[in-house]
C-alpha cells in the first residue's frame, strides 16, 4: 500500500499551481494523495482575477480524512484568510503531522492569494509548527525584514544569516529545540550565471555549530509557457520523500533532483493567450 500524503492548498484550475499540482507530484513519486482545498482561485498562466475562500468547508474536508486515514505528513500552500489558518494549526497540533509549508500569500502574478497581512499570523502561528519551510526569495525578504533580491554568490555570507533567521522562526519555547527543521530558499541568488536554491538544516537551538548548508544549482530557464506553481511542485516533492522514510537533507536532495528532472516541459500558451498590450 503506498504512504498517505495530504495537501493543503487552493485549487487552481490550469493545474499548474495547488491542489492539481500537488496532487500530480504526489503521484509521480509514489505516495497517495489526499487534497484539503482551502479555496477556488480563478486564474490563467498570465493573470490572476480573483479567489473565493473556502473556510467554512474545511473542517468537513479535514474530518472526511482523518477519521478513516493514518495521515502524518501534509505540505500546506495557500492560506486565503485567519479562519483557514486557524483551523490549519489546529490540525497540524491535533494529529501531529509532520508540515511543509510552501508560504505563497502572493500569485507569480502579482496579485493576493490571501487577506492583507496574514503573512504575520502564518508567521505568529504556524511557522513554529512547520518542518521545512519553502520560501522563493521575496517571501525570504519579506520574513527577514531585508533585502534579498539579486543577490550573487559573492553575498552567500548574508543569505546564510537569512537563512537562519528564518529556521529559528520555526522553533518555540514549549516545543523541543534539538528537533532538526529547515529552511529551503529558492533561487536565492545566482552563481556562474545559474540560479542557486540555498538550504539551510538546523540539528535544534543552542549551538551556532547547529547549521548545515547546501547550494543546489540550476540552469536559468528562458521560457514562454505555463510556468506558475514551482514551489507548489518543489514542496509536494519535498512532503512525499520525506513521507517515504528519507531523512530531512536527503528528501530535499530528491526533490531537487525531481523537479530539475520533471519540470522542463511546461504547457505551450496559444499565441492569443498572452495579454494584449
Amino acid at each position: 500500500m503506498k504512504i498517505f500524503c495530504l495537501t493543503i492548498a487552493g485549487s487552481d484550475s490550469t493545474c499548474g499551481a495547488g491542489i492539481q499540482a500537488d496532487i500530480r507530484t504526489f503521484d509521480r513519486c509514489g505516495v497517495h494523495p489526499f487534497s484539503v482545498i482551502t479555496a477556488i482561485t480563478y486564474q490563467s498562466a498570465t493573470e490572476f482575477y480573483g479567489y473565493k475562500s473556502l473556510s467554512d468547508d474545511l473542517i468537513k474536508q479535514l474530518d472526511a480524512i482523518f477519521t478513516s486515514y493514518p495521515v502524518k505528513f501534509v505540505k500546506i500552500g495557500m492560506i486565503p484568510d485567519t479562519k483557514a489558518l486557524d483551523i490549519i494549526v489546529d490540525v497540524v497540533r491535533k494529529h501531529e503531522l509532520i508540515a511543509i509549508l510552501d508560504p505563497v500569500c502572493i500569485s507569480s502574478v502579482g496579485k493576493r492569494l490571501s487577506s492583507e497581512g496574514l503573512e504575520l499570523e502564518i508567521e505568529r502561528s504556524l511557522f513554529p509548527y512547520i518542518k521545512i519551510l519553502t520560501p522563493n526569495i521575496y517571501e525570504a525578504s519579506f520574513y527577514t525584514n531585508r533585502d534579498l533580491s539579486n543577490k550573487t554568490i559573492e553575498n552567500i555570507a548574508e543569505l546564510k544569516e537569512a537563512a537562519i533567521t528564518l529556521v529559528k522562526k520555526l522553533y518555540s519555547d514549549n516545543q523541543a529545540l534539538d528537533a532538526e527543521k529547515a529552511i529551503v530558499i529558492k533561487s536565492a541568488g545566482t552563481k556562474q550565471g545559474e540560479l542557486f536554491d540555498l538550504v539551510c538544516i538546523s540539528k535544534g537551538i543552542g549551538s551556532i555549530d547547529n547549521y548545515e548548508f547546501t547550494l543546489y544549482q540550476k540552469p536559468k530557464l528562458s521560457f514562454n509557457g505555463n510556468v506558475h506553481g514551482t514551489g507548489c511542485v518543489f514542496s509536494s516533492a519535498i512532503t512525499a520523500f520525506l513521507a517515504k522514510g528519507n531523512p530531512l537533507a536527503m528528501a530535499i536532495e530528491k526533490a531537487e533532483r525531481f523537479f530539475d528532472a520533471k519540470f522542463q516541459k511546461f504547457v505551450s500558451l496559444h499565441k492569443n493567450s498572452y495579454p494584449k498590450s
